[in-house]
């Protein structure tokens, strides 16, 4: 008896829509209303905007069209400013909000069919980037660079909750 393993390895991005238009507003369908102007999220650092609906549009695409694979997210997140409050406590929120869009696609493409079975997030620890250097602090652990100090940012605290609790309404 032989047994096959048929794998599939593709390398999807979420880029952001770039849209040109005299004195107006980015526009996108948002995928499951139909409506103009689907969510976003927090603008990151680097200004790209992310469109969430996009994710989960991918997710159910890749399912469709590969006749239902296993799906791995291997690497998600975006960088965005942190800062330290008294009692050391890293704040992080437009990341918790980036955060909370960005798992509600896997979950919304599950309840549609994907067999989407990991999610893992990029990055554990801020380290650097070949094209950003120490700038983009993509961790859910702040790392001092000067003294490597770590700090777990609320980003890491709430994906944490979600995670035991199975909800993003927290």
């Amino acid at each position: 008896m032989t047994a096959t393993l048929k794998v599939l390895w593709r390398e999807l991005r979420n880029q952001p829509p770039f849209c040109v238009r005299a004195n107006l507003e980015p526009k996108q369908r948002d995928s499951r209303t139909g409506k103009q102007g689907a969510a976003r999220s927090p603008v990151p650092i680097f200004g790209w905007e992310m469109w969430p609906n996009a994710f989960n549009d991918m997710l159910r695409a890749l399912s469709r069209d590969y006749d239902h694979p296993i799906i791995e997210i291997t690497e998600t997140g975006m960088p965005y400013p942190d800062t330290m409050s008294m009692g050391k406590q890293m704040n992080d929120a437009a990341k918790i909000e980036w955060c909370r869009q960005h798992l509600a696609a896997p979950s919304l493409a599950l309840n549609n069919g994907a067999r989407v079975r990991a999610y893992h997030a990029w990055s554990l620890l801020d380290n650097l980037g070949w094209g950003s250097g120490y700038t983009w602090r993509f961790g859910l652990v702040h790392v001092d660079f000067k003294t490597l100090n770590r700090t777990i940012k609320d980003s890491d605290h709430w994906e944490r909750r979600a995670a035991g609790t199975n909800s993003l309404d927290m």
